[in-house]
């Protein structure tokens, strides 16, 4: 139960206020910084840890909110089921979301609309993952098929009900399109290696529809063999209810 100064907002939660368990402390942020749906930029240098807050963060979503994970890339075995992304369920989800979006006017229930979304679409309420953005949202190749199409899935995001996360090492090589969309209504995780601890992970977290930054560690041992190790600490979070 939280203390009534943090449910009128007269000052922020702390890991103290869940009894110094981080994943709880965590699972909390999440929701209230708007970390479970939407669309991120995790960006950072390389050996930063993007990909490691990626699939932690994905891992966590799936384990705690039951979100199905689907992804660009193969992890270790231990980081349990997911599903494959790549060109094809690219092509078939645009022409499946279009399809119901055409029928959407004939409906007066939005549950029926909602059920049909869940039923025809393969990654509805998924989190999706996307390493290397530049192969999907090169700026160079902004009139490519496939850049045209992932935009649309961000334009549409809501439809879907997911978090599309896009990993890239530098802001300025992504397309400009997406690139408005997430500076104004999405998420921008800053990755950087900690300086504190050995093996971990700083990440800047803006969300801009909140316009704060939540600056967390999260630490290890950071490998991709070892998801059940994640840590997380929100070291400077403005969190109000």
């Amino acid at each position: 139960m939280l203390s009534p100064a943090v449910i009128n907002g007269s000052r922020p939660a702390t890991l103290k206020d869940f009894n110094g368990d981080k994943r709880k402390f965590y699972k909390y942020l999440c929701i209230k910084k708007g970390l479970t749906k939407g669309v991120m930029l995790i960006k950072g240098l390389p050996r930063s840890g993007k990909t490691l807050f990626a699939i932690h963060h994905a891992k966590f979503l799936r384990d705690e909110f039951g979100l199905p994970v689907t992804m660009d890339f193969k992890p270790e075995a231990s980081f349990g089921p997911y599903s494959m992304f790549d060109e094809t369920v690219l092509l078939e989800e645009l022409a499946n979301v279009t399809s119901i979006a055409k029928k959407s006017a004939k409906w007066n229930v939005s549950q029926e609309k909602t059920d049909e979304l869940a039923y025809k679409l393969k990654l509805y309420g998924h989190t999706v993952v996307l390493d290397e953005g530049t192969r999907w949202l090169d700026r160079r190749r902004s009139v490519s098929n496939v850049n045209l199409l992932i935009n649309d899935i961000v334009k549409q995001w809501a439809h879907y009900d997911i978090l599309l996360m896009v990993i890239n090492h530098f802001q300025d090589e992504l397309d400009p399109r997406f690139l408005r969309y997430v500076e104004g209504q999405g998420t921008i995780v800053s990755c950087s290696w900690g300086m504190k601890w050995p093996e971990t992970g700083e990440y800047q977290i803006k969300n801009t529809a909140f316009g704060e930054k939540l600056s967390m560690t999260i630490y290890g041992p950071n490998v991709y063999g070892d998801y059940n190790s994640f840590n997380p600490i929100a070291m400077r979070a403005k969190v109000k209810l």
